[in-house]
């Protein structure tokens, strides 16, 4: 069985999902611009929407409303499909808007969130907290500074943010959000009833498959992580209906195949994945699962591949630091890099899952007592994330905490057997015989 890597839900938090009350431009548009505003609403396919705007920025280039939808629709393109560039033109775009009209709070907010999306989580928050506190009512503004608040590691004011969002609107992306944070407090079972009650309100307000693809696949990943693979699936499957070109929820079909032991059948859940999406994540999962079944040519390569996409230059370098680490740490390679980059990582975004990596990096190094004291600020809130546990069971262990250690190891396998690895098993065993 495979060794757990830090939880999607860690990973994949920073993808804002569009909030609901998304605020109109002050200025009150001419008809034309009212059109093009109706047309951003994302009623045509985002390609199609992006080619009809990149021509009216073409012929008008201070026109700074089509500017910040050209930025928004850029912006959606690259969640949907992952394509981090986007992500660049999105802030080209929408950077522009402001240099024509500082003031356009559409441009603003969501550049805010473009920020948030490239891990600049700082500077997300500082324009977020302009917004808000000279308009106390623009919830969009609210939503991304929770957002950013939460990769800070600041989980009081996040939570005060999702509060406060939730007093005014329970929409589905509150309650997803609320969700993840009950999640990073180890209530699970509240974080699965929010889920649910999110993808009815999405359905009932019916919103766009591609965004119900999300809620479905994030519903799957906490039925995973609670030990309930038939559910995962399911939900995993439905987020593939809606939007089969969904990337993660073809890799989570891969992790519910490989809890099961179905290593090749995950092999190619993970091989069709990367035929939509060249992801270094994707590709160290093929890394691990090829050498699980002695195919260490095939494991080779995907390293390299998973390696080349984590250090392309730009935009890559910043959001794969954490990837890059864990790369290098899950091969034994260049760990004192790999530290150095955790650490710039942890102090770019020093989340929990910024000090599980940190001392993860340090027990690789042997460095115990070090790496306890990150292990620790990993699980502070409280949360049920195996990789945490599995981790620090292991390092208690070398530094003579065996009761410690059992109890990590027992709390993971609580909720799944297939959650922990097998030599954590064995050394459950072990600790629990020796303890006698």
């Amino acid at each position: 069985m495979r060794s757990p890597r830090i939880s999607s839900l860690i990973v994949c938090s920073i993808a804002l999902v569009y909030f609901c009350c998304n605020q109109l431009p002050a200025e009150q548009p001419t008809v034309d611009n009212a059109s093009a505003v109706k047309l951003a609403s994302f009623q045509l396919p985002t390609s199609q929407s992006i080619q009809l705007f990149q021509k009216r920025v073409d012929q008008a280039p201070t026109d700074y409303l089509s500017r910040s939808l050209l930025g928004q629709l850029h912006l959606r393109h690259a969640r949907e499909t992952g394509d981090l560039l986007s992500y660049k033109r999105a802030e080209t775009e929408l950077q522009a808007a402001l240099d024509v009209n500082p003031r356009h709070i559409g441009a603003r907010s969501h550049l805010a969130q473009v920020y948030a999306a490239q891990h600049r989580f700082r500077e997300a928050l500082d324009i977020a907290s302009q917004i808000y506190d000279d308009d106390f009512d623009n919830l969009t503004a609210l939503a991304t500074m929770g957002d950013a608040y939460l990769e800070l590691g600041n989980y009081k004011l996040a939570k005060r943010s999702f509060d406060l969002l939730f007093e005014q609107v329970q929409s589905p992306p509150v309650l997803s959000r609320l969700a993840h944070f009950a999640e990073l407090e180890g209530k699970n079972t509240r974080a699965i009833e929010l889920m649910q009650s999110a993808i009815d309100a999405a359905e009932n307000e019916g919103i766009s498959k591609t965004e119900l693809a999300w809620y479905d696949w994030r519903l799957g990943d906490l039925y995973f992580h609670t030990g309930d693979l038939k559910r995962a699936r399911s939900h995993y499957q439905a987020s593939l209906k809606r939007n089969p070109r969904y990337h993660i929820a073809v890799n989570g079909l891969a992790d519910v195949a490989a809890a099961r032991g179905q290593i090749h059948e995950a092999l190619g859940h993970l091989q069709a994945s990367l035929a939509l999406r060249q992801s270094p994540g994707t590709h160290a999962e093929l890394a691990g699962l090829y050498g699980e079944v002695g195919d260490e040519a095939s494991a080779k390569q995907h390293w390299i591949h998973a390696e080349r996409l984590a250090t392309k230059p730009g935009i890559h370098t910043y959001v794969y630091k954490r990837t890059l680490a864990e790369i290098y740490c899950d091969q034994d390679k260049r760990l004192e890099e790999a530290l150095t980059l955790a650490r710039q990582e942890l102090k770019q975004r020093p989340d929990l899952g910024g000090h599980d990596l940190v001392a993860w990096v340090l027990y690789k190094l042997g460095r115990f007592k070090e790496a306890a004291v990150e292990s620790e600020k990993s699980l502070v809130m409280g949360i049920n994330e195996p990789s945490f546990y599995y981790h620090a069971a292991l390092i208690q262990h070398r530094c003579g905490n065996n009761d410690k250690a059992i109890s990590y190891l027992k709390r993971i396998k609580s909720i799944a057997d297939y959650l922990l690895p097998e030599d954590g098993l064995e050394l459950l065993a072990k600790l629990e015989q020796e303890s006698k």
